[in-house]
């Protein structure tokens, strides 16, 4: 009988370990998994207003959006309380469950706080002190910030195309040169004030209208004798590139190089805005460009972006919207929701390019490409530079490999020879004068449990030498990288009797493979790879909870046997 009275004890003993065990093995599992996924989000890669679609931006991982702040509707007259003006709570609720960091851009002078044009005019009272009260948009800024802090924004760019002369379409400010940097200087102070993790970022600029303008602005900087003590009143450059992929690297470099010129030292650069809209809008001044070739421009543009030492890309835009001029800006996704093209590159872009580590950019004749470095892989994002097909011949580092259209499409590649060979069609080369501002269509060769760095790419950020030489019409294109003999990915014969004719028929002499290049002591590292936290809560609390369950069933057991022997 006393067999019988134990029985159901060390039964109950059983059963409430295992329900422990499988409670626990089960919030382990969703812990594990809300990682993995938390992983999978870069903050590098961003879109402008994907609060317009939270569920579609979750599904393709933005990592960081931006929003308007326009100052004429927030505070439509003197004295106002600051109102809402359209931004709703749900935006930014959204973004912080979802992981999606918020950047907030303050525009738009009202009617009533400046002397010039509404929109675009100086603000009125901005030499004054900042704790001012007359400094009208010193108390703006303290205001918005303060009270979106606190909603998690931190990064405010102050104005938007301010380099874009009168007359030109998306002309944002009338004041002077030095007028911005005083709009600049105010924000920084105020701002840094009212919340101490706020960043500062410069208007978004292109090279496009005023290649000189970010020089220009950084010497009235570099002349205030003030700036070098409060880190120069800026966190970030903001830069602008619409239509010419290959101008996201350009932009990226001259914008480094202008600073370590000016002011002997660097900040971030970050890609802000960059597309290439579809037809039906009235930027005349650019080439047509196919849905296709959108999806396209938003691979290379991110890769460049990579190599070019970049600390954040965007999209502009995630939904299509309408301009203050009338005109639609086609996005992501149309105006019914439906996804372009491009959603789905954007969606490739975001899931292979993601946790990158080191990334370099080599340009061949026909072919350009950028090889990214993660912890346990490697990536090829490659494009054919003219209208001419080529195949690229890439070496093999493990057993197989993965081939990703920008469409999403996947398909398994083993190597031959101890190399890939990857097919790329010609670009749609659409443009007035016949050049193909964009490549062709992106794929991307992703090798998974290999090491990345057997031969070491460089994590460019800044290339010292040669810097690009800065004109008013024209930035001098980054020379490509230096030649090394390695095993490089190569042009290899096309399919076809014609395509062998024009297209290189061997590997050439000197394969061009990107080399580490020395780096300004002032810059920055690559961001690392997002590395999973390690576990908590009742992921990290189980393995103890084994222990202390097996010691509970083997004491257990052990002391009923004790007890009966004793009772015999």
């Amino acid at each position: 009988m006393t067999g019988c009275r134990a029985r159901p004890f060390v039964n109950w003993i059983v059963r409430a370990g295992l329900l422990m065990l499988v409670a626990l093995v089960a919030t382990s599992g969703e812990a594990e998994q809300a990682i993995a996924q938390e992983a999978r989000l870069d903050e590098r890669f961003g879109a402008v207003d994907a609060h317009l679609d939270p569920n579609a931006a979750t599904e393709s991982r933005v990592g960081w959006e931006r929003i308007t702040f326009d100052w004429s509707m927030m505070q439509p007259g003197p004295g106002t309380t600051l109102l809402g003006a359209g931004l709703e709570d749900d935006w930014f609720n959204n973004a912080r469950t979802d992981g999606r960091q918020v950047v907030g851009m303050l525009v738009n002078t009202p009617a009533w706080a400046t002397e010039g044009r509404p929109g675009i005019g100086v603000p009125a009272g901005l030499y004054l002190p900042p704790g001012d009260p007359g400094n009208l948009w010193a108390s703006f800024v303290r205001e918005v910030v303060g009270i979106y802090g606190q909603r998690g924004v931190d990064h405010w760019i102050i104005w938007d195309n301010a380099n874009i002369p009168s007359g030109v379409y998306g002309h944002g400010w009338e004041g002077s040169i030095e007028d911005y940097y005083q709009l600049v200087k105010v924000a920084s102070i105020v701002a840094k004030g009212a919340n101490p993790e706020a960043q500062i970022h410069l208007a978004g600029y292109s090279l496009t209208y005023d290649a000189l303008w970010l020089q220009r602005l950084l010497e009235v900087v570099a002349a205030d004798g003030a700036a070098p003590g409060n880190d120069y009143f800026f966190d970030a450059a903001s830069v602008h590139v619409y239509y010419q992929s290959e101008d996201v690297f350009s932009s990226t470099q001259s914008a480094f190089f202008v600073m370590q010129q000016e002011l002997g030292t660097l900040k971030d650069v970050w890609i802000v805005e960059s597309s290439a809209y579809p037809p039906n809008i009235a930027l005349a001044e650019y080439p047509p460009v196919t849905p296709d070739q959108q999806a396209s421009f938003v691979l290379q543009a991110s890769a460049l972006a990579l190599a070019a030492g970049a600390e954040r890309v965007g999209v502009d835009r995630f939904v299509d919207a309408q301009s203050d001029e009338g005109e639609w800006l086609p996005g992501l996704l149309g105006p019914q929701g439906g996804p372009r093209p491009a959603y789905h590159a954007f969606s490739v872009m975001t899931e292979t390019f993601a946790g990158t580590q080191a990334a370099a950019r080599t340009q061949l004749e026909l072919v350009e490409y950028v090889r990214l470095s993660r912890v346990d892989s490697v990536a090829y994002v490659a494009w054919a530079r003219t209208a001419q097909p080529a195949l690229l011949s890439i070496p093999a580092s493990g057993d197989g490999a993965i081939l990703i259209d920008q469409a999403g499409d996947q398909q398994a590649l083993a190597p031959e020879g101890g190399r890939y060979t990857v097919r790329l069609e010609g670009a749609d080369c659409n443009a007035p004068d016949r050049t193909c501002p964009i490549g062709g269509s992106v794929v991307v060769l992703v090798e998974t449990d290999v090491d990345p760095f057997a031969n070491p790419p460089p994590a460019s950020r800044f290339q010292a030498e040669p810097a690009p030489t800065l004109s008013a019409d024209q930035v001098t294109p980054t020379p490509v990288p230096t030649p090394v003999p390695t095993a490089a990915p190569t042009l290899a014969p096309t399919e076809t009797t014609e395509q062998v004719e024009q297209a290189p028929t061997q590997v050439p002499a000197e394969a061009e493979e990107p080399t580490q290049v020395p780096q300004p002591t002032a810059a920055v590292p690559p961001t690392p790879a997002p590395i999973p936290p390690p576990p908590s809560g009742a992921a990290a609390a189980l393995p103890f909870v084994l222990v202390g369950l097996g010691a509970l069933l083997v004491g257990g057991s052990v002391g009923f046997w004790l007890r009966e022997r004793w009772k015999r």
